[in-house]
């Protein structure tokens, strides 16, 4: 199907790993921009940047946090949470075991 072929796109496959870092992250790089001043069309922004830059610049930044804190965190999760259920399925078997 035409909608499969869109999804599986590699570059909508990056964007949506990097979506959560996007998410925690562009608020304050679009804040400290004044993204809002350009598109509401203030004269004189403090800080004047292309937007285009700004979005290529979050864009990169959630990549980053993604890369180095996201994906090595979850990965600790995913072993933290393996070994304690190897800890509750012992627990269990051992009374298990006392109870026979």
């Amino acid at each position: 199907a035409p909608l499969d072929k869109f999804l599986n796109l590699k570059i909508l496959q990056n964007l949506g790993k990097i979506s959560f870092s996007l998410f925690i992250t562009h608020w304050a790089i679009v804040g400290n921009s004044n993204f809002e001043s350009w598109i509401l069309g203030f004269s004189t922004p403090i800080c004047p940047f292309s937007p285009w830059l700004v979005i290529v610049f979050c864009l990169f930044v959630a990549w980053v946090f993604w890369r180095y804190v996201e994906k090595p965190s979850g990965k600790l999760v995913n072993l933290a949470g393996k070994y304690s259920d190897q800890l509750v399925d012992k627990y269990f078997k051992k009374n298990r075991q006392m109870e026979s």
